[in-house]
């Protein structure tokens, strides 16, 4: 496949999963409808909700999950993707909760810590919820997702620019004005801040071929060799297993983990949506729904 093909494939603003629908209209399930909507489904640490032809996961957390039913946009449209979006809290039963966003077409979603949420608008605003049915706040515009979001919630990501010259930007929850993570590196696209200040994960097509980069604190983002390259809706995301820090995201065919220092913890042929719990609990899904296996910190290879 041609490199640029690849790059386009491979960016979360574009293809992701299945094939979007005509439009989210026969069958979306309005606010007024939530009390009686429940999905049940198995796991350990409480159901997640079932994922529907036609949706995708744009984002998780330890309880929460963002399901997005995409809307079909003409080419070139901006922004080139848009979805009505779902917010489920995993239980017994996951249930779905009302929040600020429901029944409206965005662009992107992102779960914060404490409750909160991150939402690119169809404008292309980077808007911030400090609960789910709070007033949103801007923070920034020109935001292209997906949103990437610091395990403390502090600094958030997303990619600016024309496509594809995209570089990766940090603003903080707090507000101000954004700060360039990448210089000369586009196209960049699928990027997170790291736990560390100054650290994070993206992907970026620099040279012609598209790559795993990090950014280390103090040094020169560098290009990860031989492992798999961010790609999907969601954006990765930092968690520490066991001593070392590692990144957690989706790529073309799979997941992968990575140490910040650039070895290869775990990676899959197939699932999607992954997310990594404290514990060293990997919950992913797959075409036969969630699954989860334990990742032991013994596995980061110093």
């Amino acid at each position: 496949m041609r490199p640029m093909l690849r790059l386009l494939m491979g960016l979360g603003l574009l293809a992701c999963g299945s094939s979007p629908p005509a439009a989210p209209t026969n069958g979306h399930t309005t606010t007024s409808e939530l009390a009686a909507l429940e999905r049940p489904d198995s796991g350990s640490r409480g159901a997640r909700p079932v994922v529907r032809s036609g949706e995708l996961v744009m984002g998780l957390d330890a309880t929460r999950t963002l399901i997005a039913r995409r809307m079909a946009v003409p080419d070139h449209a901006d922004p080139p993707f848009r979805a009505t979006v779902a917010l489920w809290e995993s239980g017994p039963v996951a249930h779905r909760l009302p929040w600020h966003y429901d029944d409206v077409f965005i662009a992107h979603a992102a779960l914060l810590p404490g409750g909160g949420l991150a939402v690119i608008d169809a404008p292309g605003r980077l808007v911030l919820l400090d609960s789910p049915q709070s007033a949103p706040r801007i923070v920034a515009e020109g935001a292209n997702g997906p949103i990437g979001v610091s395990p403390d919630g502090e600094r958030i990501t997303f990619v600016y620019g024309d496509m594809p010259d995209f570089e990766l930007v940090e603003v903080t929850r707090a507000g101000g004005p954004p700060r360039a993570v990448t210089t000369a590196l586009a196209p960049v696209w699928c990027g997170a801040p790291g736990r560390a200040n100054g650290s994070a994960v993206f992907a970026s097509g620099s040279g012609g071929e598209a790559g795993a980069w990090i950014s280390s604190p103090g040094e020169s983002p560098w290009r990860v060799a031989g492992v798999p390259f961010p790609s999907g809706l969601s954006a990765p995301h930092a968690v520490a297993l066991g001593d070392r820090d590692v990144y957690v995201y989706e790529t073309e065919v799979g997941i992968a983990v990575l140490d910040v220092r650039g070895s290869l913890v775990h990676s899959t042929q197939s699932g999607r949506a992954p997310f990594l719990h404290g514990d060293g609990t990997l919950e992913y899904l797959t075409s036969a729904g969630w699954q989860s296996i334990v990742l032991s910190a013994r596995a980061v290879t110093p």
